[in-house]
């Protein structure tokens, strides 16, 4: 499920607060108030560093989601959830995807999710070339599908995991306006109705008005200074403020919902003939877009290199590499985006008589590519959760933690309770499936 292995760096926070890896949660928790006394700034100025390095230790070991991540995988993967991978639910989900009896399952649906976003620029290439002769309704079906499953996320997760019921209600709300306006404009497009398209937009307008209702708890001062804050510590935003203070930080808040609802006015004006200008004027808040997306993310590159003390050359380095990895393929993506919306515009001003099929070739490439990558490494990557998964249990077969899968046949009464526990796998011998014992020789063995 993580790209990186299992069993990587997971033992160097357990060492900064002089402990090992089988220490219990109190533990823990008195070797952080003994180093937290000893190298807390008021008493030990000269220990900033060593402070801010047993907090951050802390702050995963005490939290059993971060520190089972931790366990398992490392400071990588610890990096890979902080980055919020999966949302504000990560925490709750990662425990459950990692199960390996689920792990077939999740990647089963990741490559029906993707054969789904790659049906809809076929469906909507053959339909507009009149290659078929399907209603709109029919078209939009892959759509249709992705906001299924969008919807379903949206609600049965937060309602049967995580427990946020509000967070069901606001995410369910979304994902049916989005569906809402897709029905309105297939029946557009049918000639079910004859409404204005200021009209069939009517459900994108409300939600982008719930997309920036939401985001005005998160844009107090006490939120701009707890992120100022905390932007420097391990799994802290790196975003730019832009120099700007609370007025840049709101301005990130706001910026992408804006640039969307700039969008929509242009979009729905010329669609709906009140203006007459040319489409490239139409589309210029997504080339907007484009171009603040890979300033930013420049920026935001300069304050992650600067929270990185000068002494860690190697983690300087490495982050420094990955950096202008992304900014390089941030970069292929905005060259072919911006190809795709030339040739698309170029074919809706009419200066162009090419057939839609030439317009989308970018998109079929890229969209190729991703599903040779699932076809070719999602079978890879599943036998190699599979098979860590029975090496990990393999090597300790009463491993129970958060990801690990019952193992009921070693759970049992062995036939010799006085033999010892390696000789009696070794030997391939087992008792009728039971339920664990409960005698304390038994328990002494084992």
């Amino acid at each position: 499920m993580f790209p990186f292995r299992r069993g990587g760096n997971n033992t160097r926070l357990y060492g900064v607060l002089e402990l090992e890896p089988e220490s219990s949660p109190d533990e823990v928790k008195r070797a952080y108030r003994r180093l937290a006394l000893q190298y807390h700034p008021d008493k030990n100025p000269n220990a900033g560093d060593q402070f801010k390095e047993i907090s951050d230790a802390y702050s995963v070991l005490s939290d059993p989601t971060k520190k089972d991540i931790y366990d398992k995988y490392g400071e990588e993967g610890l990096s890979f959830f902080n980055n919020g991978f999966l949302g504000e639910d990560g925490g709750e989900l990662l425990p459950l995807l990692m199960q390996p009896h689920l792990i077939g399952l999740v990647y089963l649906l990741v490559l029906v999710l993707v054969c789904m976003v790659v049906l809809v620029p076929i469906f909507l290439v053959v339909k507009i070339d009149n290659a078929v002769t399907w209603s709109w309704a029919a078209t939009f079906s892959p759509i249709y599908i992705l906001l299924g499953f969008l919807l379903a996320y949206n609600t049965l997760v937060p309602f049967f995991i995580t427990q946020r019921k509000f967070k069901m209600i606001y995410g369910g709300v979304q994902t049916l306006l989005i569906i809402l306006f897709f029905a309105f404009l297939a029946a557009r497009l049918d000639g079910s109705t004859s409404w204005m398209f200021y009209l069939v937009f009517i459900p994108l307008y409300v939600h982008e008005l719930f997309s920036l209702i939401r985001r005005i708890p998160a844009s107090t001062v006490a939120s701009y200074r707890t992120e100022a804050t905390q932007r420097d510590s391990d799994g802290g935003s790196p975003r730019s403020f832009l120099g700007l203070g609370y007025m840049g930080f709101l301005l990130r808040q706001y910026l992408w919902g804006l640039l969307r609802v700039w969008f929509l006015i242009f979009l729905v004006v010329r669609i709906d003939r009140v203006v007459t200008w040319s489409w490239w004027v139409t589309f210029v808040p997504v080339l907007v877009w484009f171009v603040l997306l890979f300033v930013l993310k420049k920026l935001d590159d300069r304050v992650m290199l600067n929270a990185i003390d000068v002494d860690e050359t190697e983690r300087r380095d490495s982050t420094r590499g990955y950096l202008t990895f992304m900014t390089v393929l941030l970069a292929i993506a905005i060259v072919i985006a911006m190809i795709f919306l030339g040739l698309l515009l170029a074919k809706i001003d009419n200066t162009q008589t090419w057939s839609l099929a030439k317009v989308f070739i970018p998109v079929f490439i890229v969209l190729g590519i991703l599903l040779c990558c699932c076809c070719c490494c999602v079978p890879c990557i599943y036998c190699c959760c599979m098979k860590n998964a029975v090496s990990e249990e393999a090597d300790n077969p009463f491993y129970t933690g958060r990801f690990a899968v019952p193992r009921h046949k070693l759970l049992t009464d062995y036939p010799n309770p006085t033999t010892p526990l390696a000789t009696n796998i070794a030997s391939g011998s087992s008792g009728p499936i039971r339920q664990p014992s409960t005698d304390p020789d038994v328990l002494t063995t084992l």
